[in-house]
């Protein structure tokens, strides 16, 4: 599953074969329910991957309703974790706003959510 980001849409890209989730950008979409609910509904079937779930998240900025998402999100991931199914957040902040939401999002998680600053200084290509 691809999604390509917008100005107001973060990209998603989900590849059960390699594991991988990666959302990345700005989450302000005017309906976050349209926008987030093909990531919800891909969720009910990553049961049927056999790899460990790697997540990569890169958000500059995300509205109050893209939250309420990514929370939904998170007990999705929890309950696959219940299943056994090994899952591994790794959470990317550039902005104090992100790193405060990254915490707090850690905090309620039941699954492995880790906060790391990005340096964009000394990270651009």
């Amino acid at each position: 599953m691809f999604i390509k980001s917008t100005v107001d849409n973060p990209s998603i890209f989900v590849d059960f074969d390699l594991g991988l989730i990666n959302i990345d950008g700005i989450s302000t979409p005017q309906d976050a329910f349209i926008f987030y609910q093909p990531l919800l509904v891909t969720l009910d079937y990553i049961n049927e991957c056999s790899n460990d779930i790697s997540i990569k998240i890169n958000l500059d900025y995300a509205d109050t309703e893209s939250i309420v998402y990514l929370k939904k999100m998170l007990v999705k991931l929890s309950a696959l974790q219940n299943q056994g199914m090994v899952i591994k957040i790794n959470w990317y902040w550039a902005n104090h706003e992100m790193k405060d939401l990254g915490e707090m999002l850690k905090l309620v998680s039941h699954v492995p959510l880790y906060v790391n600053y990005v340096d964009l200084l000394n990270n651009a290509g």
